[in-house]
């Protein structure tokens, strides 16, 4: 049986996969001691998206704490912060499996 940190492990990978097959690049805190488990980077044009991406593996909630830091950081440094969590059910497949849902306060 996987230990929670592996399959987080896991997780954030298969997150920074999908933001990588869209031409993002990805930056993941190994550590996941930050805010944010993944930066990812697009370059569309001259303009620049950044998103602060927290992967939760388990289910899609926030702590108003984290709910807060993340509105925070992403003010301060012009990032879009994203929860991104697995869709549960028989008919999710890894490759749509990644839903993305926009912080906001």
């Amino acid at each position: 049986m996987k230990s929670a940190k592996q399959k987080g492990i896991r997780w954030e990978n298969t997150v920074k996969a999908y933001f990588e097959s869209m031409s993002y690049y990805c930056i993941r805190s190994a550590a996941s001691l930050g805010d944010y488990d993944l930066i990812a980077i697009s370059s569309v044009g001259i303009k620049h998206r950044v998103f602060g991406i927290q992967c939760k593996v388990s289910h899609g909630m926030l702590s108003q704490e984290e709910r807060v830091r993340m509105l925070q950081l992403a003010f301060r440094h012009g990032m879009t912060p994203i929860l991104a969590y697995p869709r549960h059910g028989p008919r999710s497949k890894e490759k749509d499996n990644v839903v993305l849902e926009e912080v906001t306060s």
